[in-house]
């Protein structure tokens, strides 16, 4: 009798459990829609908040957004004055004039490549309010089509959008930054990595925009051997740099040299890097130093692990891209966005770790919310994490991934069996 009640208690209990279970993933299932309706909701606020404030408070609020210097520069590149981009005074009678001031104490330097201000002529040819608009809306449905092509590589959608959402995305859609449009580029390229290595390199090129983004990359394709997508990354360098002569001719390009180096040893804003932490306990040229030193140190390291690399080409240049945004001396909050795609391949194996770095992203805005002095130190220990999470993915073989798990498993499982069929053998046939 107790047997009996004990086999058709059985059933029910496994019921419960599994109604128990079920009802847990859908109530995991809907937090999930709630944070990815929320994150979405955020994104959209805050890629309106640029054109919003333009239009609702004037144009002299316009000096806030990083898109009036491009529009600005862009300008100064169809009015054949391009060379003068980088100077202070030209640049901010250029910023008066496309927002139709008399004078203003704002003032926002150009530091991208001329290129760059040739790229948005056809934009900056329209009214303030209706350029950034027009960019900001740009920027939006670059971190949709990114997030679309993370997908086809096989990224889980929560981590992914978690990174693609996070407030550095709305910072830089808030203020008119390339980096949305930079982070689609990124995503392209791991996308193109394997089918068509050569376009891929031309998109790696254009993150050469902020060449903090890339400077480390080139070491990931050579002990990946991806040698066509080297190519069509020194192509696209030729290019750009055939563009920015065009615009700005041989003293334009000088003066960005100038400008980049002037703005690494005088930072804009708070810097999340070792460079900017270094700075900020008052070592800058030792900061200089790790910069240069990442180099030789970072090529070491892609030597001894280029087997690693070669298998995942993707995570390789996306973990290079957090590398160089960790070693880069001019790192700023909304630069961390591009540690997204990182992140994103990461949450293929990793995927806790990946979306709990993800959500850590916004880590980096603290002081925007409590008004402390500086957020420095949040800001680079995000960012080590988010540079270090891909490295962690890539380099650490899995017992799904390592040779060696299976086939000890397989052996030890069929002596167990071996075994079992031996004492079964002896009671059957005394």
């Amino acid at each position: 009798m107790g047997s009996s009640e004990t086999a058709l208690t059985r059933p029910r209990a496994a019921a419960g459990r599994g109604s128990g279970t079920a009802s847990g993933v859908r109530l995991r299932r809907v937090g999930r829609r709630a944070v990815e309706a929320a994150l979405m909701g955020a994104l959209l606020a805050q890629a309106v908040r640029g054109p919003w404030s333009l239009a609702s408070n004037g144009v002299a609020r316009g000096g806030l957004s990083d898109w009036i210097a491009f529009a600005a520069a862009a300008r100064m590149v169809s009015g054949h004055a391009g060379s003068a981009m980088y100077g202070f005074a030209a640049i901010h009678a250029a910023e008066l004039r496309y927002l139709g001031l008399a004078s203003s104490p704002l003032t926002i330097p150009f530091l991208n490549p001329p290129a760059a201000a040739g790229l948005v002529i056809p934009i900056a040819a329209l009214p303030p309010a209706a350029g950034i608009t027009v960019f900001t809306a740009a920027g939006l449905l670059a971190l949709v089509v990114a997030f679309a092509l993370l997908r086809q590589l096989g990224c889980p959608s929560f981590p992914t959008l978690l990174a693609l959402g996070s407030l550095p995305a709305g910072l830089a859609l808030a203020v008119g930054q390339w980096t949305p449009l930079l982070v689609l580029a990124l995503a392209a390229a791991l996308r193109l990595l394997r089918p068509r290595p050569v376009a891929a390199g031309l998109l790696l090129a254009g993150l050469l925009i902020k060449p903090q983004y890339a400077w480390l990359v080139p070491i990931a394709l050579v002990a990946s051997r991806r040698w066509r997508v080297l190519g069509g990354s020194v192509a696209g360098v030729a290019l750009l740099g055939a563009l920015s002569l065009a615009a700005a001719g041989i003293s334009g390009c000088v003066a960005w040299t100038h400008a980049v180096i002037d703005t690494g040893n005088h930072a804009i804003g708070v810097l999340i890097g070792v460079s900017g932490l270094l700075a900020d306990l008052g070592l800058p040229s030792v900061g200089n130093a790790v910069t240069i030193g990442a180099i030789p140190a970072c090529a070491l390291g892609a030597y001894h692990w280029r087997e690693r690399l070669r298998e995942q080409p993707e995570l390789a240049v996306a973990g290079s891209v957090g590398l160089s945004l960790l070693f880069a001396p001019h790192v700023l909050r909304a630069d961390l966005l591009m540690a997204a795609p990182g992140l994103a391949l990461a949450a293929r194996t990793r995927p806790r770790v990946a979306a709990l770095t993800a959500a850590l992203l916004s880590v980096a805005f603290v002081n925007d919310f409590t008004d402390s002095a500086s957020d420095m130190p949040a800001a680079f220990v995000v960012l080590t994490l988010a540079a270090s999470v891909p490295l962690w993915a890539l380099l650490r073989r899995s017992r799904e991934d390592d040779p060696v798990a299976p086939s000890a498993a397989s052996a030890l499982a069929a002596t167990i069996r071996r075994a079992g069929g031996r004492r079964t053998g002896a009671r059957s046939h005394p």
